[in-house]
């Protein structure tokens, strides 16, 4: 039962596809779905596309270890999304760009863009990769299918749903997504604390500041995890998709506000397994026990399509993005067959680490560390100061390169301190580079 349910669900995903696979002719029609979208629907992808899986889990796991303190993870994506659309939407519509790379382009120079896209590449083979495992061991657990077997055929199934329909495909999953994830998080948490007998009585740490959550874990996420919302390749091409100036604007502040309530909930489910000392074991996390253990069936397949919602448009998201990146920015072919080819090896290689299940998904991720660290601070400078002011491209590479350097080392020692370090002095070099050099 729980198979052909599973299997309806991804049947209706993949017939929008397909309905709109000729549509897709061109490059504009392929990547940006005609740049005529509205604030809602945009703002709909732009949540549904940012609470992927490693979000949900994982806050729902640091509620349950550390209690209210988690609430910062994605409170720092909502203050991320909020500086995005009031500094940056009118910005980036103007320019007229298929992707963040083309800005990177623009201002910082082509070996710049090359090397950005590059990174960006490489590192989301590896956030695909994170996020065939979490839909695999998730639908595994809930049909008892072979992981193996499943991994390859969710990855073939969201490879295909991605690369047939284009941007307009996604965002219309998305939407859909975005409505089962509201319901979903929600009913689930109201259903755990006012319906579920309470199995123990753990405190709840209420205090957002104490406990092993200080100060710079707090800065650690506004400020480094947070800059990823304010500046990302995933929520630029939904922002280049837009229609108008107003919805580039709105839509990521209306993404924000879902996104702060629904955290609210995503707390709650996890300070509600603190409270009952429910404790992950191995691959099975906090919130998949939950899901399994402590929900009744019309929950526990809410919450399992809720997942697989969070999944699917995350992983869509970084594929085509990602893909449309490396294609038209670092190989320079601006065509539908060039990013799907891209595209397809990106998954692959994605398939081959999931399949590896070996750590190297981890140091793929320092790229992740090196782009947030590095790149965005200097473009966030340029996209509020170089229309007018006159840039020293010299200075904002360099920034480029020291914020890249502390993310690195952050990263590989395990010292938030280094990111938070190296993000401010990029930041401020980038700055500086702009200084008493007006434009004539």
């Amino acid at each position: 039962m729980n198979t052909i349910i599973l299997l309806l669900f991804f049947l209706t995903f993949l017939v929008i596809s397909i309905i709109n696979f000729k549509k897709e002719t061109n490059i504009e029609s392929f990547v940006l779905a005609d740049r005529n979208k509205s604030s809602f629907l945009i703002a709909a992808s732009i949540f549904a596309s940012v609470l992927g899986a490693s979000a949900t889990v994982g806050v729902v796991e640091l509620a349950c270890k550390e209690g209210l303190q988690s609430i910062w993870w994605l409170l720092s994506g909502v203050v991320g999304l909020t500086i995005c659309g009031a500094l940056l939407g009118k910005k980036i519509i103007n320019q007229n760009l298929y992707t963040l790379t083309g800005l990177v382009d623009l201002y910082f120079g082509i070996v710049a863009k090359k090397i950005v896209s590059l990174l960006v590449y490489i590192a989301w083979c590896s956030v695909v990769s994170a996020q065939f495992i979490a839909a695999s061991l998730l639908v595994s657990s809930f049909t008892n299918l072979p992981y193996n077997y499943t991994l390859v055929f969710l990855s073939i199934y969201i490879v295909a749903l991605c690369l047939v329909g284009g941007q307009r495909v996604i965002l219309k999953s998305d939407l859909v997504q975005f409505f089962i994830i509201i319901v979903g998080l929600i009913s689930v948490s109201l259903y755990l604390w006012i319906f579920k007998k309470d199995l123990g009585e753990k405190p709840i740490q209420v205090d957002i500041l104490t406990g092993n959550f200080k100060l710079v874990s707090m800065l650690y996420y506004l400020v480094v995890v947070g800059s990823g919302f304010v500046i990302g390749p995933d929520i630029f091409s939904r922002l280049f998709s837009a229609g108008s100036k107003k919805a580039a604007t709105t839509s990521p502040m209306i993404a924000a506000l879902f996104l702060f309530i629904v955290n609210i909930f995503i707390v709650l489910i996890g300070l509600w397994a603190r409270k009952n000392h429910i404790e992950s074991s191995g691959e099975n996390s906090i919130l998949y026990q939950i899901m399994n253990h402590h929900l009744p069936y019309p929950l526990k397949l809410l919450l399992a399509l809720t997942m697989l919602s969070t999944i699917l448009s995350s992983a869509n998201t970084c594929i085509i993005s990602a893909s449309t990146i490396f294609a038209t920015d670092f190989l320079e072919k601006k065509s539908v067959i060039a990013i799907r080819i891209c595209g397809a090896i990106l998954s692959l290689i994605a398939i081959l680490i999931a399949l590896l299940n070996t750590s190297i998904i981890k140091l793929l991720l320092i790229s992740y560390s090196l782009f947030n660290i590095g790149v965005v601070p200097p473009l966030f400078v340029a996209l509020l100061i170089a229309p007018k002011r006159r840039q020293y491209k010299a200075a904002s590479i360099t920034a480029m390169v020291i914020g890249s350097a502390c993310g690195l080392a952050s990263t590989l020692m395990g010292r938030p301190t280094i990111a938070l370090i190296g993000f401010c002095l990029s930041f401020l070099i980038s700055l500086f580079s702009y200084k008493n050099r007006p434009s004539s």
